[in-house]
């Protein structure tokens, strides 16, 4: 079992929080847990950790049992030593692991960037698991290979992708000036400075690392149509996504699926736009009688 290292009366997420610590694929992995009721497993993306829920974990566990989890690589979670550990069904069997390691048979998940690709491949994975998915951020990863070979906006808005994927970017970029493109308080900073001298950036560039394997564009395919239903949330000034990217997302799902716009939002929604998201998180939920 990994150590303990994370204090966590420091995150004032305003909920009290308990560590959940379960094993796949030979890492210890680790997540957060609060609140009673049905399962909500909350994924986070880069360069974040579970703390980017922090607006969505009092008035989710009001209902239900939220857990959010820290991805391999990022922060207690420990760090596979491959770039191939981070391949989207690997990552993805984590989710369901932590599932099981609840004594829990059925979750709806909620994700934000790399954590809602990864939801849509638990998904697949899991498909008597996994009732539903809330997506933030990122379109289905069919529909995000599309647009960047059909849409010179979005390849334009990827461009960054390149960067991260280097092997060198470890430690040629600077982990100060990357999370000024996070809207943190200087608390806040602190807590992320803090998750990323636990994990380091090895970790989490593998993700880009492993996608762009092949090519300098993101590898992400899903191989079948998911069964759940799907609400996509996504800010209309998103510097990263398009809102065109998600054109051919409704042909993946075999159950329902609905997009909502946030207008004048960017990328980091959990945290920028709480005010809006929770209601339409709970909406939903409530829709899907979960």
């Amino acid at each position: 079992m990994a150590g303990n290292k994370e204090n966590l009366s420091s995150y004032p997420a305003g909920v009290d929080l308990e560590h959940v610590w379960y094993q796949n694929d030979g890492l210890t992995l680790h997540a957060v847990s609060t609140g009673k009721g049905p399962l909500l497993v909350l994924l986070h993306g880069f360069p974040e950790f579970w703390y980017c829920w922090r607006h969505q974990l009092a008035p989710l566990a009001q209902h239900y049992r939220v857990v959010a989890a820290d991805l391999r690589g990022f922060n207690s979670s420990e760090s596979p030593g491959s770039d191939d550990a981070y391949a989207m069904p690997r990552v993805a069997r984590d989710v369901l692991a932590l599932i099981r390691a609840l004594n829990e048979q059925q979750a709806i998940i909620i994700a934000h960037d790399w954590g809602g690709y990864i939801g849509w491949h638990a998904a697949l994975l899991g498909p008597q698991v996994i009732q539903g998915l809330i997506t933030l951020s990122v379109p289905n990863p069919n529909a995000m290979g599309q647009a960047l070979l059909r849409n010179a906006d979005q390849r334009a808005a990827s461009a960054y992708v390149k960067t991260l994927a280097n092997k060198h970017a470890h430690t040629s970029l600077n982990l100060g000036q990357m999370l000024e493109h996070l809207p943190l308080d200087a608390h806040d900073r602190r807590l992320y400075l803090q998750a990323y001298a636990r994990s380091g950036l090895e970790g989490p560039l593998g993700y880009y690392r492993m996608s762009t394997a092949s090519t300098d564009r993101l590898q992400l395919d899903l191989p079948a149509p998911i069964r759940c239903p799907v609400l996509a949330i996504h800010g209309s000034d998103d510097p990263y996504v398009t809102p065109d990217s998600y054109i051919k997302n409704e042909g993946m799902t075999a159950g329902d699926y609905r997009f909502e716009l946030i207008n004048e939002a960017g990328h980091f929604l959990p945290r920028e736009q709480a005010a809006s998201v929770n209601p339409m998180i709970l909406d939903q939920l409530r829709s899907w009688q979960f």
